[in-house]
């Protein structure tokens, strides 16, 4: 063991340095194995699509509301009469966005069981929306029919996106 401690190469003690990072390497893997480091991360997703009501049509007028924070719609018409309401979906993803990620698609649905009333949206279809505020405009059409019973109705309208 002496020996191998004083064993240097061109005036380097070989031995000694071995030995020194023998017990490093066994100082390190003791701290590896032990997990002496723990953190956490906080991590929040914001929602990148917002919705917003961009007016209403001329037979909306009476019994119209709009509540932003429950997402409902409340309207009364009248037999044989129509009521447009208008939306704007926005895609809020900010910051650099060379490679075009983030970019939303979005279907408007209707929910409807009922045939006296109908909904539907103009566009129906799916929409693409790039990042940092690109907007879109749709306008949700109620119907009723001229042989609708008085009465209330209530479906669903939404957006869904991929």
């Amino acid at each position: 063991m002496k020996r191998f401690l004083r064993w240097k190469y061109r005036s380097i003690p070989m031995g000694i340095v071995s030995a020194v990072l023998i017990l490093c390497l066994l100082a390190g893997s003791a701290f590896a194995g032990y997990g002496f480091f723990n953190g956490s991360a906080e991590v929040t997703v914001v929602e990148p699509m917002t919705v917003v009501h961009n007016g209403i049509g001329e037979n909306c007028y009476e019994g119209f509301s709009w509540d932003p924070e429950t997402g409902i719609l409340t309207l009364n018409i009248s037999p044989s009469t129509c009521c447009d309401v208008g939306f704007y979906v926005t895609n809020n993803i900010g910051g650099d966005n060379p490679t075009g990620q983030g970019i939303l698609t979005i279907t408007p649905i209707v929910n409807n069981p009922y045939t006296a009333v109908t909904a539907s949206w103009n566009p129906a279809g799916p929409v693409d929306l790039n990042p940092e505020g690109d907007s879109q405009q749709f306008d949700l059409t109620i119907c009723a029919d001229g042989g609708a019973p008085p009465g209330s109705y209530t479906f669903s309208i939404g957006f869904e996106r991929s």
